[in-house]
């Protein structure tokens, strides 16, 4: 009786597979070694800290300056656009 590998009906041998679980592995060391060098990389004398806050945890310091930010959407997401295609139809229609 062979260990590990089996026939299957076709006659073919099949492994016991530890490829995938192999491929991974390297894949996961592979991103984490692409994390590590980029955050030894960074080329950054203040990482920054967290301090929290009541409701919310703020960071302190860092790399990231607040203006190389995008900002926040003035436009609330839930009033109706005023190029939508409906309001373009309406004003169509008149």
């Amino acid at each position: 009786m062979a260990t590990g590998r089996r026939t299957t009906p076709g006659g073919r041998l099949r492994g016991n597979g530890a490829l995938p679980v192999v491929a991974g592995l390297a894949a996961a060391l592979t991103l984490s070694g692409a994390a590590v060098y980029t955050v030894e990389a960074m080329p950054c004398d203040n990482a920054g800290q967290y301090v929290r806050h009541a409701n919310s945890t703020e960071l302190i310091g860092g790399c990231v300056n607040g203006d190389q930010l995008p900002g926040a959407p003035t436009q609330d997401p839930d009033e109706p656009d005023s190029t939508s295609a409906t309001t373009q139809l309406d004003n169509d229609r008149r």
